[in-house]
């Protein structure tokens, strides 16, 4: 798999000591194995609790704004990393979801959860129009076009989730934990309003720490700063609610194939918007001279040939083609032989005879036929 932990923009130095922390504890937890239940078929599609309460009142100036609140992720949908029919599945939250802090507005809109993440639409509202400089700075290019960002430096308390000092974790606060900024990715409607969605990923820390996700819990959130690689908006903004997650769309594959430096591809999550391995370490399963974990790389093709790009074993389904999905283990004895392969991944041109250039270099191959929802 591809994955660059050291590729992720961080907007000031704050968030770059808090994104630094948690990705070590990150990596640390993306071999972690987890056993997960299967999901009963049939299953209606369950819905957020919309008793939506937050620690602010609602503000007057949303009357302007009715068009908007509750379809949001129709209009923003399309431009996030994972994307999908958010707009048919979300529930639109109408009671108290408003918090106003320093003349700016958050309302969180609609949200939907299924296994594998919590997707929030949020519009954000200012008393004075955005500055230009403000505007600038949430500007990312994707090497696809240019996004607008807001980075939410967050805390986040969830009725399942232990304290670091429970789980025996090494980290600076026993009682708390420090929780990696998450991407508000959307659009400017006009000078004093953007409109986006987040997502929060149960795969990561510390919310990998645990096993299984509750088909229900309460969710408390808390957004200190709105930072972008200028200025940055300061809350704190704070809302809490219940959730209930929808188990109808998840299909689980069981694999247990394992490669040469003893990697264990356990099995695949699918759901209609994204797809996660879950991944073991097997040291019986080790080759011999693929001892070091690093001594081969991997990367994965879908039906059409295309390079999945993962992170940590997650991607968006949209993107591919899942009826088949080949990973491929490759030796890299050196730095050159590393780089050389990596450029023949990046070359457009070279696609066409990549699966063949595969299948020549490759040490091992594991073939995946994904249940599909």
């Amino acid at each position: 798999m591809l994955i660059n932990f050291d590729e992720i923009p961080i907007p000031s130095n704050k968030l770059d000591n808090i994104v630094s922390e948690n990705l070590d504890a990150i990596k640390k937890q993306s071999r972690k194995k987890k056993q997960h239940r299967i999901f009963a078929s049939g299953a209606a599609a369950a819905v957020l609790i919309t008793a939506f309460s937050a620690f602010c009142i609602s503000n007057p100036v949303l009357a302007s704004k009715i068009p908007l609140i509750g379809s949001i992720f129709k209009a923003v949908q399309d431009e996030q990393r994972y994307t999908g029919n958010f707009d048919e599945v979300a529930e639109p939250l109408t009671n108290g979801n408003v918090c106003t802090a320093n003349d700016v507005t958050v309302t969180l809109s609609e949200v939907y959860c299924d296994t594998q993440a919590l997707y929030v639409s949020v519009m954000l509202e200012s008393a004075k129009p955005f500055s230009e400089e403000l505007k600038k700075g949430t500007e990312q290019d994707t090497g696809e076009g240019i996004v607008h960002e807001f980075y939410l430096a967050n805390s986040q308390e969830y009725d399942f989730l232990k304290t670091p000092a429970e789980y025996e974790i090494d980290n600076e606060d026993p009682d708390h934990f420090q929780w990696t900024p998450v991407a508000l990715r959307g659009e400017f409607t006009d000078d004093s309003t953007f409109i986006g969605s987040f997502r929060v990923d149960f795969n990561l820390y510390p919310l990998a720490l645990e096993t299984e996700i509750p088909e229900s819990f309460h969710w408390k959130l808390t957004v200190d700063e709105l930072a972008t690689h200028s200025e940055s908006l300061t809350g704190p903004w704070t809302f809490e609610t219940d959730v209930a997650m929808d188990l109808s769309n998840t299909t689980i594959t069981e694999i247990n194939e394992s490669g040469p430096n003893g990697e264990v591809v356990q099995s695949l999550v699918v759901t209609p918007y994204e797809a996660t391995f879950r991944l073991g370490y097997d040291e019986a399963k080790i080759q011999p001279g693929y001892e070091a974990f690093d001594s081969v790389q991997s990367v994965m093709l879908d039906a059409d040939g295309k390079v999945i790009r993962d992170k940590v074993g997650m991607f968006p389904t949209t993107d591919y083609n899942l009826a088949e999905i080949t990973k491929y283990y490759f030796a890299t004895p050196d730095d050159a032989t590393y780089v050389a392969i990596q450029e023949k991944f990046r070359d457009e041109t070279f696609q066409p005879q990549l699966r063949e250039y595969l299948e020549s270099i490759s040490v091992q191959k594991i073939v995946i036929h994904p249940k599909l929802p």
